[in-house]
């Protein structure tokens, strides 16, 4: 897939006479454009593109003109659609004719390019490659929608329902899996809420679905996949942020790994009267943004570090209660009952053994004291040990030799307390100063326990110039390890490689 990659250049220009093309060569950022994403057969991917305020009227292969070939008083409006499917690329496209205003006539062409060639087929030879139903992926807020979906509004028991479902023909182009590709839902999320399945966060609300019901129009409250799989999601608030949560399920959905164990672990919580705020989970079963929990991470020798603690904004509000690991069996690890004033719990794993260091101060006798616990568990146990006086020392001796800690980064998101960002700018450029922080919570100097390792940013284009859908996370290396504790960033703004971000990365003496 990744040679195919890098050959396709797809561009959306909108040139300086007004037309919008697509081009099959050569890519350019695009301007109202719309673009849909989806999946089909194995590691497949589909994409369309619909002009937005104006219409694609041409279509290109470099500066070679495949449709029209004549100009002429006729207007077009083209949608086109690109089938991926390892070295060869399937286009399809609709032609829709407009003369003096008016809808004359809709056709559609398929065409095959690998090689650096294209060439027109039948639909026969083009429906032959396309295996399966095409899921095309979904966003539920107030965005354009794909132009095969059927839209239906009804009104039952004093509440707007809201249908989606995918045309069986378009224009008189039968949709069915054999004349043409057969459309159903894929990736269902919502760009504004995320969902949430038992205590975990996850970033879309179903894979496939063939039906969509939102109940109310303009502040849904509940989503229904009503067939196949059924899933009901209904709108909460977690510190003031909202979430669409599943409440009703059926035991397909329990086939799914990941949704069986959110969905248990939620179950036994939920017999106890849900679950306790705020509670850490170390195995992130239960999502620690959800409860305001921020976390960095990193490698130290061949240990995997985590530091957690509660969010800055929270922190006059709530407090951590429970530590727990919900991969075994008795999961409790520690319960908070200290007014503590700052909380911070380390994390040390591999593939044999964990270390948790808990710490958090408390005022005793009008002054504020430094309190640590530690607990170990190996792979095969099902609780963790507290560890007396003279093992924690030797734990701590042999952490310190491994220091420092390696902690990554990613420079284009919202930093953890523990890292400073500060923006310079002269009015021409801007230039990021990143660093860690002196001192911890605790008032002790870290400056020999971390530096910055790992440096990444979010992606946002796949192949040439299409934009990634809102729910994606694609994070691009940029530098494999820094290894200093400062450093400023410098974008590039040029657009010769749109899959890889220009930034320039420069150490800073400590």
């Amino acid at each position: 897939m990744t040679s195919i990659i890098t050959i396709l250049t797809i561009t959306l220009i909108e040139c300086v006479f007004g037309v919008i093309y697509v081009d099959l060569k050569n890519f350019i950022v695009p301007n109202g454009v719309n673009v849909f994403h989806g999946r089909f057969n194995i590691n497949s991917r589909y994409f369309m593109f619909v002009g937005d305020s104006e219409p694609i009227s041409e279509l290109r292969y470099g500066n070679e003109v495949i449709f029209p070939k004549e100009n002429g008083s006729q207007e077009y409006n083209l949608f086109v659609e690109l089938f991926i499917i390892n070295k060869v690329i399937l286009v399809s496209f609709y032609v829709h004719t407009f003369n003096d205003g008016l809808l004359k006539s809709v056709n559609r062409h398929t065409i095959s390019i690998s090689s650096d060639k294209y060439s027109h087929i039948s639909n026969e030879e083009f429906m032959y490659k396309i295996n399966g139903p095409v899921l095309v992926s979904f966003d539920i807020g107030p965005k354009p929608k794909h132009p095969f979906i059927n839209s239906t509004i009804s009104l039952v028991l004093k509440r707007f329902l809201h249908k989606y479902i995918f045309e069986d023909n378009y224009k008189g182009f039968m949709l069915d899996g054999k004349s043409g590709p057969l459309y159903k839902f894929g990736y269902v999320y919502d760009s504004n809420r995320p969902a949430v399945v038992g205590y975990t966060k996850l970033p879309y609300l179903t894979e496939e679905s063939f039906l969509i019901t939102i109940y109310n129009l303009y502040e849904p409250f509940m989503i229904q996949f009503p067939f196949g799989c059924l899933q009901n999601y209904e709108i909460k608030t977690i510190f003031g942020i909202e979430y669409w949560f599943l409440t009703t399920y059926d035991g397909d959905l329990l086939q799914d790994r990941e949704h069986m164990n959110a969905i248990k672990l939620h179950i036994s919580y939920r017999n106890q009267y849900g679950i306790t705020l705020i509670t850490l989970d170390i195995s992130e079963l239960v999502s620690p943004e959800l409860f305001g929990i921020e976390k960095v991470t990193g490698p130290i020798g061949n240990w995997k570090y985590t530091l957690y603690k509660l969010m800055d904004k929270y922190v006059n509000q709530y407090r951590i209660r429970i530590i727990i690991d919900s991969k075994i069996d008795n999961r409790t690890i520690f319960m908070q009952r200290n007014q503590y004033i700052s909380f911070n719990i380390e994390v040390y794993r591999n593939e044999e053994e964990t270390y948790i260091i808990m710490c958090y101060d408390v005022f005793k006798l009008e002054k504020i004291k430094k309190k640590c616990n530690f607990y170990y568990k190996r792979r095969k146990m099902n609780h963790y040990i507290t560890l007396i006086k003279s093992e924690c020392i030797d734990i701590n001796k042999r952490i310190e030799k491994s220091y420092p800690i390696k902690l990554d980064i990613t420079i284009d998101e919202e930093q953890p307390s523990l890292f400073e960002k500060k923006e310079i700018s002269d009015g021409e450029m801007t230039i990021h100063h990143f660093s860690i922080k002196e001192t911890n919570d605790f008032g002790e100097s870290i400056l020999n326990k971390y530096v910055f390792g790992a440096v990444y940013a979010t992606g946002s284009f796949q192949p040439g110039n299409i934009p990634l859908e809102p729910f994606r996370k694609n994070k691009v290396m940029i530098n494999p390890n820094i290894n200093t504790n400062k450093f400023i960033v410098r974008n590039k703004s040029t657009f010769d490689d749109l899959n890889t971000p220009q930034y320039q990365l420069f150490r800073l003496r400590t």
